[in-house]
């Protein structure tokens, strides 16, 4: 997502991965899409996250800034405690680290990835 291409092909494929039969001009598939969403935790402030999710707004991506009561409220199986930062004796150093804030993408996914290149596979051979 760091360059307006690079989005431009996600979103593109995604586009795909939505509409995987028609893409493949058929109607019946072995592969589906399956909506996940994604939660972007770049160990960026708010204010960043911000101009993230202005960014995706630009491209049609709906999102969300997020805090961590927000964040645990929406995949409360997460844990967000902080990973440990250690010494040379593998003890824990203290942290002062600042709120967290995360960017959560509405509407991605995946689909299963040997399904789908069997379907591709059955594309080509039909067409």
């Amino acid at each position: 997502y760091s360059l307006d291409e690079t989005m431009r092909l996600a979103l593109d494929g995604i586009a795909a991965y939505k509409n995987w039969t028609s893409y493949l001009r058929t109607t019946e598939a072995k592969a589906s899409f399956h909506r996940t969403d994604a939660l972007w935790m770049l160990g960026a402030d708010a204010s960043f996250n911000a101009g993230m999710q202005q960014r995706l707004a630009k491209f049609g991506v709906e999102s969300d800034v997020v805090d961590a009561e927000q964040i645990a409220e929406r995949l409360p199986l997460l844990s967000l405690d902080p990973f440990p930062l250690l010494d040379d004796e593998c003890n824990e150093i203290p942290q002062e680290l600042p709120p967290l804030s995360a960017v959560y993408e509405y509407g991605c996914g995946y689909l299963d990835p040997s399904a789908c290149l069997s379907d591709l596979r059955d594309a080509c051979e039909r067409e």
